[in-house]
């Protein structure tokens, strides 16, 4: 069993550690840096409340805690296991402090930088940093935080931890700016600086938990997962496959995450969507505790997982960009993301994987978007039922992509899981779609079925947000009073239309007939149609529904 020692340590003194070329540092794999502006504003409220609970006289007998830190000792350093976020948040505050109290006196912000930033190691003429982050944040953070900030020439941001730590910095540097605004700079507000620095250096206090059991640090790291820690499965995965992977692949390993981490916040939805594709439903088993056993057994080895999933990963985010050399291919791409379709990504994946045939990507997309509009969208059914039976067929695709087991997976899908045409067409004229996104595919779809119907070609602006706004035709915040029925009518589809941002302007929350000239204005089919009724209310959104609903299951039909 692993030895540790608790003590009490000020932030001050943990950021001191640094002597004789030791260093406090991130292990390569834990997280990156993942605070949000929420964590960072409540960090400073927590340290400025404390600063203004108490006066300067009585400050030496209070202290803020902050909870525990876990750090291992190596002979090159201080391994930190637990406490980055805290360590490098306090860092950011620092390096603005810094930047505050040159503005006054140059050599106190010297001094701050060589107590708690980085030291000046004459004899090797290099920088030794106080906190060294892990692997791809390191380089980031010294040039953003660590070394004297200039405003031009910063790094530029690659990763979401790079512009968490760019966003904290921001959020600390406009504290400030307020503060030494509302005090008139000078001497106040320099002595204003440095009491926020003696309080976060001196009295902001932490457990320090030390270890110098090497083979103990993955054990606590996933214990205090257990206990409540919130650490990613992206965490505990990296973890264990350096842990159990030798020492020439490692550097492999961590190339390898950094093309993976690529993919930002979609990280952890990625690993579970590859999961779902490779090997069905994980049929409630959490997803790191599915991956463990896989890689712990030798059946996945640490190498050999990374190796798929960096190029799985590649394949997610092309999925996600919507990229194809087949225009109409990264169109229906987009229509998935337009939908938030996420179940239907494991058989993306697999399809992207296994699949050479164009046509039967096609097929395979022009089936899975009619599914989920029918299931989904219109239908309003359980995803439960069908998600196991998309994750088996994603499983099945990687061993066998043939035509003929395609067409066999689509009758299926098609036969188990939609209603007949004339159930989904009824089901279509009562709809109502509180989705933005969702709305505007669904009328996109509708308007491109009217176009071709008239012989006229489709319009492609109608896919920017920008230039084309979704306008409920009765209003959401209506001038003249709500209908009785407002919540029940509000997002039917049939009071739903698209307009152009210049016209949308011009007509918010007008009534009816002041809107209708505008309407006629418009390039799209199903809003100059709205010229046709006379009046609006419930019989004319149920009117106009119809009409979508005889069209859509032709629209949202699967290939024969």
């Amino acid at each position: 069993m692993p030895q540790y020692n608790a003590d009490r340590r000020t932030i001050g003194e943990l950021l001191s550690l640094t002597a004789s070329a030791k260093r406090l540092f991130v292990p390569d794999w834990q997280r990156n840096y993942s605070w949000e502006t929420e964590e960072v504003q409540t960090f400073w409220t927590d340290l400025t409340g404390f600063a203004e609970a108490h006066s300067d006289l009585d400050l030496r007998d209070h202290e803020y805690f902050l909870g525990s830190i876990v750090i291992v000792q190596k002979d090159d350093g201080y391994e930190l296991l637990d406490g980055q976020q805290r360590l490098a948040t306090a860092t950011i505050l620092l390096s603005v402090i810094r930047e505050h109290l040159d503005q006054y006196k140059a050599d106190a912000a010297t001094r701050l930088e060589q107590r708690f930033i980085f030291d000046e190691d004459d004899a090797a003429g290099e920088r030794v940093y106080k906190l060294t982050l892990g692997r791809y944040d390191a380089d980031f953070f010294r040039r953003e935080v660590q070394d004297r900030y200039v405003g031009d020439g910063l790094p530029t941001p690659t990763l979401l931890s790079h512009k968490l730590i760019r966003k904290a910095r921001q959020y600390f540097v406009r504290e400030f700016r307020a503060k030494y605004s509302a005090m008139n700079g000078g001497e106040a507000a320099y002595k204003w600086a440095l009491r926020i620095q003696r309080i976060l250096t001196d009295h902001l206090s932490v457990v320090e938990i030390t270890s110098i059991d090497e083979d103990g640090a993955a054990e606590v790291f996933e214990t205090l997962n257990k206990r409540g820690m919130e650490l990613s499965t992206t965490d505990l995965l990296r973890n264990l496959l350096l842990r159990r992977s030798g020492d020439n692949d490692r550097t492999e390993i961590n190339e390898s995450w950094g093309n993976i981490f690529q993919l930002e916040e979609r990280v952890e939805e990625f690993l579970r969507h590859w999961w779902l594709s490779t090997y069905g439903d994980l049929t409630g088993r959490s997803l790191f505790k599915a991956f463990k056993p896989r890689v712990t057994s030798d059946e996945l080895t640490p190498i050999d997982l990374t190796r798929r999933l960096d190029t799985a990963a590649s394949i997610y985010q092309t999925l996600l960009e919507c990229r194809d050399s087949d225009r109409e291919v990264a169109g229906m791409l987009q229509d998935i993301k337009d939908l938030g379709a996420k179940l239907l990504y494991p058989v993306l994946l697999s399809t992207y994987s296994a699949s050479p045939y164009e046509a039967q990507k096609k097929r395979m997309l022009t089936s899975l978007i009619a599914l989920f509009v029918r299931y989904n969208v219109v239908g309003r059914l359980e995803g439960t039922r069908l998600e196991p039976e998309l994750y088996d067929i994603a499983k099945q695709l990687r061993v066998d992509d043939s035509v003929a087991y395609v067409d066999r997976m689509r009758n299926f899908l098609f036969l188990n899981f939609t209603h007949t045409n004339e159930r989904f067409a009824m089901e279509f004229q009562t709809v109502d779609v509180p989705r933005q996104a969702t709305a505007r595919y669904l009328l996109r779809k509708i308007e491109n079925a009217r176009r071709d119907a008239h012989g006229t070609s489709e319009l492609e602006i109608i896919r920017s947000t920008e230039r084309v706004h979704l306008e409920h035709i009765y209003p959401q915040t209506p001038s003249t009073g709500k209908w009785e029925n407002h919540d029940n009518v509000i997002h039917r589809l049939g009071n739903l239309t698209l307009l152009s941002a210049r016209l949308n302007r011009t007509v918010r929350n007008a009534p009816f007939a002041e809107k209708k000239p505008k309407y006629l204005e418009s390039e799209l089919l199903i809003t100059r149609e709205l010229d046709a009724y006379e009046f609006w209310n419930i019989d004319a959104i149920t009117q106009r529904q119809s009409r979508f609903a005889e069209a859509a299951p032709s629209i949202w039909a699967f290939p024969e």
